[in-house]
């Protein structure tokens, strides 16, 4: 233990070095005995929002006023082709054109054949119906005569009138929408021709631009890393102030109190030092004032045995007390106690505490200081991921898969643009020629409801008979324009009509219901030239499939099966980027030193103060000898006395001598008794806190004792308990960052870059561009058109039938002739 002592005492600055290691494990250990805190939740970090199919937008067409007409056309040509999908005949006619009959044709396209077979008739029987009417015209023999003397001929008149105008006004609807329809066909076909190449432009856009974005996407990792990197620059620091703040509460008050103890053991040896003083001066003292005592005690004894003395009996009994009341010669040595105890106080205890304090607040800048290396690896194992991440971001090589759709996309865009432009140019000659027709269809309207009004007035005046004449003979210019033209409006009727139609009905409809899709899926449907798939470059994948996985907003991942190509999971594994970061901050510890030298040292004092044998002194019997006054006679009193004693001597020579006693009392009690006294007081101060603190001295030195082998068996385990604490609150915190950045490039990936959502966008805007934007204005039109040619019919046999009803009564009466009927 004395090799020891000395190995403290010449190595100052070692001991200093684990003292310091040593306050820092007793602030662990007291902070994992304390509540678990909780770890501290990390800000949210804000990434760039990429949505490179922000172009692709979704088309909707909303047809207004023109919708009830739309569904009436629908209707019409539901009725007009009710078949299903003809998958069978399709087949035949992709891959052997030759093998398809025209039974088979016919039977599918029946509902057309029959609307041709009726185009047919009416192209033929209208031009042949208007030349026979105008021969037998010419000839007097049509027109029609009158009885005016039958009762129902107002009635007849004034229903064919009805009916002239009704057909009219349904003639005159039809021109308008008609008209309308014509024009909207224009307005759409340019700009939904244009609007498909732009379509296929954007998407093209969109896939070359899915290799940029993830190159953007990996630098976004730099958000993560950065924000890890300035965590770092204060880990060491954080970590440090995290255990002074925990250990403020605990361990801070607990120091003072060891502190306080070392103090007061200290300051024992003081006080037991002053005591063995005190009373070894008392001792020595107390052999001269018992001499002193005894030789006045003598001559006073003598002085008042004396005759002459005067009254001198009445102090005998205190002359004779003149002796020593307490007797400090009883007590035992202090020197083995002492001596212990200066040994004891050898280790400083108060110095290594009160160090410990001072380098409590020093705790923060070791933990830094030991953390910079691996501090510093982490940073390395940072920059090491991020180049990873910029790695896997070049390998995510989906262009690869994206470019067959890429030319194929292309190749549709090329010719949409070459048989658009063709569309145009078509279109223009339709509307040019619907256009003329409309304005000949509204020039009969014009002729029919002019000379109906003026029939109609004439009836009503009977006037002037040109009026009537006038009448009937625009009825007739009426009749004659619908003979002449109405197989021009039934050829442009029947040439919209067949295209139009089969587009609504064969395309249209089951691309809208997905029919198309499972025909292209199935096998040997296509020929070898036209294969989707293959030219897509998709292998085990449907076109249904595809479609609707990427209306459901599926990843390109999901929809090409590249799980086996590219695993996205594994890659996107955030472990698989910080298994590093992980491995280094495990790493990140605080070196305690070898802490059993001084772990001995405080042993060794505390055992040598414990055993010293202080609480063992007998302290009562020295304070029962402090009860006792120093001399039995109050030497000053005594004094006074003899004093007294002595005016009352007659006899000079006593008076003398009385008066030579109570001086020589008072010389011995301000040279000797004094000093005693003074002793007394000292001795009775370092009693008093000795016997108080050797009370409690076996328990506290103990106890002490006690929790430092405690703090020796399980330093290890509870300080690399701590430091995994708070290193693991910064791991999930910092973990948390790197989850958000992966979460995000999921969400950008899986929703936007490589979501194949913009496949089924595009593909639904081209249907609705053809279908809804284009062919069904282009159905009504003909419709339209249809639906004026066809009430030509009976506007002209109204129109026949009414004009002979404004002609002049005397052209009108023909009785001569009875057998001659009218032929309309």
């Amino acid at each position: 233990m004395q090799a020891l002592y000395l190995r403290k005492t010449r190595g100052g600055w070692q001991t200093l070095w684990n003292l310091r290691h040593l306050f820092i494990i007793l602030s662990l250990i007291f902070n994992a005995q304390a509540q678990p805190q909780e770890c501290a939740v990390g800000t949210l970090l804000s990434f760039s929002d990429l949505d490179p199919s922000s172009n692709i937008t979704v088309q909707i067409v909303d047809p207004g006023n023109m919708g009830p007409l739309y569904n009436m056309v629908q209707l019409y040509l539901d009725a007009v082709q009710p078949n299903p999908f003809p998958e069978d005949l399709l087949r035949k006619a992709l891959n052997n054109t030759s093998s398809v009959s025209s039974a088979e044709v016919v039977k599918y396209e029946a509902g057309y054949v029959f609307c041709a077979i009726i185009a047919v008739l009416y192209l033929l029987l209208m031009p042949l119906a208007g030349l026979i009417f105008c021969i037998c015209r010419c000839r007097g023999k049509c027109g029609g005569r009158i009885d005016p003397s039958h009762k129902s001929m107002t009635c007849k008149r004034n229903t064919l009138i009805s009916l002239l105008g009704l057909t009219s006004l349904i003639i005159l609807a039809g021109v308008v929408c008609t008209f309308t329809t014509n024009q909207k066909v224009t307005e759409e076909m340019e700009p939904g021709v244009q609007t498909m190449s732009l379509m296929m432009q954007n998407f093209r856009a969109f896939l070359a631009s899915i290799p940029n974005y993830l190159e953007i996407i990996a630098n976004e990792f730099s958000i993560p890393k950065d924000k890890v990197m300035a965590d770092l620059e204060d880990i060491g620091h954080v970590i440090g102030l995290s255990v002074y703040s925990n250990l403020n509460q605990t361990i801070l008050p607990l120091l003072v109190n060891a502190e306080k103890t070392a103090q007061e053991l200290e300051n024992s040896v003081d006080q037991l030092k002053n005591l063995n003083e005190s009373i070894w001066a008392l001792q020595q003292r107390q052999e001269v004032l018992n001499s002193a005592l005894a030789d006045r005690r003598q001559k006073i004894i003598d002085l008042i045995g004396n005759s002459n003395c005067m009254f001198c009996d009445a102090i005998r009994a205190e002359a004779e007390n003149l002796v020593l009341g307490s007797n400090y010669s009883k007590f035992p040595s202090l020197e083995t106690v002492l001596n212990n105890l200066e040994d004891a106080r050898g280790i400083n205890l108060t110095g290594i505490f009160q160090k410990g304090i001072m380098y409590f607040d020093d705790i923060p800048a070791l933990v830094e200081t030991q953390s910079a290396a691996p501090i510093a690896n982490i940073k390395n194992a940072l920059n090491k991921t991020e180049g990873q991440v910029h790695a896997m971001a070049k390998n995510f090589q989906i262009e690869k898969y994206t470019s067959p759709l890429n030319e194929a996309l292309k190749q549709v865009e090329d010719k949409i643009t070459y048989y658009g432009n063709e569309v145009k140019n078509y279109d223009r000659y339709r509307w040019i020629v619907g256009i003329v027709l409309c304005c000949i269809l509204l020039l009969i309207i014009l002729f029919t409801l002019l000379g109906l009004i003026l029939g109609v007035w004439w009836l009503s005046t009977q006037e002037d008979t040109r009026t009537g004449e006038i009448a009937g003979i625009l009825l007739m210019i009426g009749t004659g324009l619908s003979f002449i033209f109405s197989w021009l409006l039934i050829l442009l009727v029947f040439v919209t009509f067949l295209p139009g139609g089969n587009i609504r009905t064969l395309l249209c409809k089951h691309w809208a219901n997905q029919n198309i899709y499972k025909f292209i899926d199935g096998p040997g449907n296509l020929p070898p030239n036209m294969d989707v798939s293959k030219m897509l470059g998709l292998q085990n994948v449907s076109i249904t499939s595809i479609y609707q996985e990427c209306k459901q907003g599926a990843s390109f991942f999901d929809v090409l099966k590249l799980d086996n190509v590219f695993n996205l999971e594994e890659s996107l594994n955030i472990s698989k980027y910080t298994a590093d970061l992980q491995k280094n901050i495990d790493n990140l510890k605080v070196d305690l030193g070898d802490l059993s030298f001084l772990t001995e040292l405080i042993l060794y004092g505390l055992e040598s103060y414990r055993d010293s044998g202080l609480d063992m002194t007998p302290y009562a019997i020295l304070q029962a000898q402090l009860q006792i006054p120093l001399v039995k006679t109050n030497l000053v009193n005594f004094a006074e006395e003899l004093e007294t004693l002595s005016a009352k001597q007659a006899d000079a020579t006593i008076q003398k001598q009385l008066m030579d006693e109570a001086k020589a009392l008072r010389e011995l009690q301000a040279s000797v008794v004094q000093e005693q006294e003074a002793d007394v007081v000292k001795l009775k101060d370092s009693l008093q806190f000795l016997v108080a603190f050797s009370s409690t001295f076996q328990p506290r030195v103990t106890q002490t004792i006690l929790d430092i082998k405690h703090i020796e068996e399980e330093l290890p385990s509870e300080a690399l308990r701590i430091l995994k604490n708070e290193t693991s609150c910064f791991l999930s915190k910092e973990m948390g960052y790197f989850s958000q950045y992966v979460n995000w490039v999921k969400v950008m990936i899986m929703q936007h870059v490589a979501s194949c959502w913009p496949v089924s966008i595009t593909v639904d805007n081209v249907r609705v561009i053809l279908c809804d934007r284009i062919t069904d204005p282009w159905n009504a039109f003909w419709f339209c058109l249809g639906w004026c040619t066809i009430f030509l019919i009976p506007s002209t046999i109204f129109s026949i039938k009414t004009v002979k009803y404004f002609q002049p009564l005397e052209k009108r009466l023909r009785f001569h002739y009875p057998e001659e009927e009218n032929l309309f």
